[in-house]
This record gives C-alpha cells, sequence and structure tokens, in this order.
C-alpha cells in the first residue's frame, strides 16, 4: 500500500472520529438490560450486531458532515488554528488539508447509504420490531444527518 494510501485512510478515520467509542455505548447498554435469557439468543446477537455496525456508518456520516459546516462556515478553521496547541489540526482532515470538500461529502453519502441499509436489515432480522422502535430509528437517522449540516 502507498503512503499516499495509508495517509487517506487515516485521514478518513480520523474524519470519521472512530477513536471515539463513547459514540457506541448506549448500545452496549441496551444489550446488557435486556433479559439475561435474552442477550445471547443468536437473533438478538445478529440483531445487537448488525443495529451497532449501522450505527459506526451513521455516526461516520453525521460527524463528517459536521465537520464540512464547520468548515465552510470557518468555525473550524478559527478553533483549529495553528496558534492554539490545545487542538490538534490533524484531527480535522478539511483543516489540515488531508482531504477535500468533495472527497468528505461523498463519504459523507456513502457511509450515510450504508448506514441506514445496516439498520434496515437490523429491524429486517429483528426477532421483535415494536412500532414506535422502528420511527424512532428513522427519526435518530434523520437528525444525526441534520446535527449541524441542516
Amino acid at each position: 500500500m502507498t503512503t499516499l494510501a495509508v495517509s487517506r485512510g487515516k485521514a478518513y478515520f480520523r474524519l470519521a472520529k472512530l477513536d471515539i467509542v463513547d459514540y457506541y455505548l448506549g448500545v452496549v447498554v441496551v444489550w446488557t438490560l435486556l433479559a439475561p435469557v435474552s442477550r445471547f439468543d443468536p437473533g438478538v446477537l445478529a440483531t445487537v450486531g448488525v443495529f451497532l455496525l449501522g450505527e459506526v456508518f451513521v455516526i461516520a456520516a453525521m460527524v463528517a458532515l459536521d465537520d464540512l459546516t464547520g468548515y465552510r462556515d470557518g468555525s473550524d478553521i478559527t478553533n483549529y488554528s495553528p496558534d492554539d496547541a490545545r487542538r490538534k489540526r490533524y484531527r480535522k482532515p478539511l483543516v489540515a488539508g488531508t482531504l477535500n470538500e468533495a472527497q468528505v461529502l461523498r463519504f459523507a453519502w456513502a457511509t450515510g447509504v450504508v448506514g441506514a441499509a445496516l439498520w434496515l436489515a437490523a429491524v429486517a432480522i429483528a426477532p421483535h420490531r415494536p412500532l414506535w422502535t422502528v420511527v424512532l430509528i428513522v427519526v435518530t437517522y434523520f437528525f444525526s444527518l441534520q446535527y449541524s449540516w441542516g
């Protein structure tokens, strides 16, 4: 793999904020709240796993769109200026110049579509599908992508 590919991969990793595991703890908490007999049911495990993977993609889209908005409105450039040693510019690929706007937008669209597909798959394979939960997933998806973009 070339140095450019590795560098670009790291930039996308930082764009997706994959190092911030706090985003995903809610799924683990919900899983631990299940009745012990249900936790290791194959259908439940598959649903939780697919939903969690979908969450990774939805959040990647959300934070990419947030970074794009922050870059375009100038707030990220101001907040991550070179004279602020506490803020690391490399954490913002647009500000650091490691990705451009078109790359970030394509990444956001791609991860958003994959995340939606995985959440739909999780609903499809779920042992139970209360309507309120399905509606909440749709609302969560919509507002996640509108976080700062909309």
